[in-house]
């Protein structure tokens, strides 16, 4: 992890970054992302993404769980 939480924040804040799905998938399985950011991308990324953080051991646990619930149609509390 080479991202700063204050660098992971200034991308997160770029239009043009988070239009790509590749780079909103990696902050949000960045270590360093603060944790309110990471939720608000989750918020936007598409579905493939989601499947790929519930079937990856190694997603942070609280957004793998969040993925699977989405998968399911669970809604969040």
């Amino acid at each position: 992890d080479l991202l700063t939480p204050n660098t992971v924040e200034l991308i997160a804040r770029n239009k043009d970054w988070m239009t790509n799905e590749r780079v909103k998938y990696n902050l949000v399985m960045n270590r360093k992302t603060p944790h309110a950011v990471a939720l608000h991308i989750f918020s936007l990324l598409g579905v493939r993404s989601v499947k790929e953080i519930a079937r990856t051991p190694g997603s942070p646990p609280v957004l793998r769980r969040l993925a699977i619930r989405k998968i399911q149609g669970i809604p969040s509390e």
